[in-house]
């Protein structure tokens, strides 16, 4: 298992320094002067000021040699200095990472409490009134934007009923003065509805995955040897079908845990949680190019990281998978 991982880090080592050339350049042929973010209320900035600014963030360097510098920062930990907060841009991350991460594991958790009885219940009960039920609330959460489902949560449970707050991830006055049960329990109650705006719409791909496979096992000559041995039926679903069912999700859990960080732009810019999405869509409207550079490495790098994830939860859960 060991070598398996160690020759997964090294095929991913190339990719990253690939998707590296490739951020750093595209951030480069933005439109705009990068120096002029700091100085955008100062319209009598001298010459002097401007090239100043320009040699702090090595703008009057070539472009190579920015990206030498760049990459040589970024290997010990420094993604540079942010335009806009002029602090660094790895601190800015990690003040956003802990909502985010926050958000993402709430949602996973509606995801697969709704996503995998649904399941599993459909195909167990499959043509019965339960599965076609279950098959048209797929079928709505797959043809309904998050955007859309987002903005409905938040103006019917949020502004008309005022059950949820609209906006933040914990209470001012909780946050400076409340104890930790409080601090936490602010945050749950925060987080709420942006976690079932992402939890709910990504239960379809749990649900298809699960019931496909149960059905398509459930035919398999191992099942029917089984009955044929005089296992009960409950025997055969819960020790035989369902456990070679979950291999499909294993092959998609790590994508969906990076996708936590990845995937939360349009869910916390709606619900204006401080978040690493919404904190990225600010970066790029601000055309703040270290945060949007470090943002999308750390993406990459998230991504990368999700596949290995994968390949070792299959590896793990199916012994028919090689490792050599």
């Amino acid at each position: 298992m060991y070598k398996f991982i160690l020759r997964r880090l090294i095929i991913i080592l190339p990719a990253l320094f690939l998707v590296s050339i490739v951020v750093f350049f595209t951030s480069e042929a933005l439109p705009g002067d990068p120096s002029m973010q700091e100085l955008m209320n100062r319209p009598d900035a001298t010459i002097e000021e401007i090239m100043k600014i320009q040699e702090r963030y090595n703008l009057d360097k070539p472009p190579l040699e920015r990206y030498t510098l760049w990459l040589k920062g970024t290997l010990k930990g420094d993604l540079g200095k942010s335009y806009t907060f002029r602090t660094d841009v790895a601190n800015l991350i990690k003040e956003k990472m802990f909502n985010t991460f926050f958000l993402g594991m709430t949602s996973l958790v509606i995801m697969f409490s709704i996503g995998i009885p649904l399941g599993v219940f459909s195909a167990k009960y499959e043509g019965s009134l339960f599965d076609r039920t279950v098959l048209g609330y797929n079928f709505f959460t797959l043809s309904v934007p998050s955007f859309v489902l987002g903005i409905l949560m938040l103006y019917y449970f949020g502004y008309t009923l005022g059950w949820f707050p609209t906006s933040g991830s914990i209470n001012p006055s909780v946050y400076d003065s409340g104890t930790q049960i409080q601090k936490l329990g602010s945050r749950i109650y925060h987080v709420i509805l942006p976690a079932f705006t992402a939890g709910i719409l990504s239960t379809t791909t749990i649900i298809q995955y699960l019931r496909n496979e149960i059905i398509k096992n459930k035919g398999k000559d191992y099942v029917k040897t089984a009955r044929a041995k005089g296992q009960t039926e409950n025997i055969i679903y819960n020790t035989h079908i369902l456990r070679n069912s979950f291999l499909p999700i294993s092959s998609v859990l790590g994508f969906y845990i990076t996708g936590i960080f990845a995937g939360s732009v349009i869910t916390e810019t709606i619900f204006s949680y401080p978040g690493i999405g919404k904190f990225f869509l600010d970066a790029i409207n601000l055309r703040d190019t270290p945060i949007v550079t470090g943002l999308v490495l750390f993406m990459s790098i998230l991504t990368l990281m999700g596949s290995l994830i994968s390949d070792i939860l299959i590896v793990s859960v199916d012994p028919r998978v090689r490792i050599d």
